[in-house]
C-alpha cells in the first residue's frame, strides 16, 4: 500500500514539474504563477476535505468501538442466563463490528498517508511558486534596467 502512495507522490510531483515546463514554454510569467497558485489552491481545498474525511472515520471507528462493547455487554448478559440464541445473535454482530472498526481504522490510516503526502505536495508547490515569482521579480528588474 505505502508503495503505490509513494509511487502516486513521485507521479504527482513529476505532473506538477511537466505541468509547469509545459507552460513555461507557452505562457508569460505572470501566467505561469497564476496557475501555480490555482494549483496549490485546488491542494489546500483537497487537504481540507481529507482531514474531514479523516474526522468522520475516527468518528465511525469509536462508534464501532461502542458497539462491540455493547455485543460484548449483551453477550455476557445471554450467557448469564443461558440464552443460547441471544449468545450466538451477540457473537455474530460482535464479529461484524470488530470487522468494521477494523476497516474504519485502516481507512483512517490510509487517509492520514494521503494527507501527509498531499501537505508534502503543498510545500513542493510552494517553494516552486516562490522561485517563479523570484525569477519574475528578477526579469522585470532586468527588463527595467535595460530601458
Amino acid at each position: 500500500m505505502f508503495k503505490n502512495l509513494h509511487a502516486s507522490w513521485l507521479e504527482a510531483v513529476d505532473n506538477f514539474k511537466y505541468e509547469l515546463e509545459k507552460d513555461v514554454a507557452c505562457d508569460d510569467p505572470s501566467a505561469l504563477t497564476q496557475k501555480m497558485q490555482a494549483k496549490i489552491q485546488e491542494t489546500e481545498q483537497l487537504i481540507r476535505k481529507l482531514r474531514i474525511d479523516i474526522q468522520h472515520s475516527v468518528v465511525q471507528t469509536e462508534k464501532e468501538t461502542e458497539e462491540i462493547s455493547n455485543c460484548r455487554r449483551r453477550k455476557q448478559l445471554a450467557i448469564d442466563i443461558g440464552d443460547q440464541e441471544t449468545i450466538g445473535i451477540a457473537g455474530d454482530y460482535l464479529v461484524r463490528h470488530e470487522r468494521s472498526r477494523k476497516i474504519f481504522e485502516q481507512k483512517t490510516t490510509a487517509l492520514q498517508n494521503e494527507l501527509s503526502m498531499r501537505e508534502e505536495q503543498l510545500q513542493f508547490m510552494c517553494e516552486m511558486l516562490k522561485k517563479a515569482q523570484l525569477q519574475q521579480t528578477e526579469t522585470n528588474e532586468n527588463q527595467n534596467l535595460d530601458e
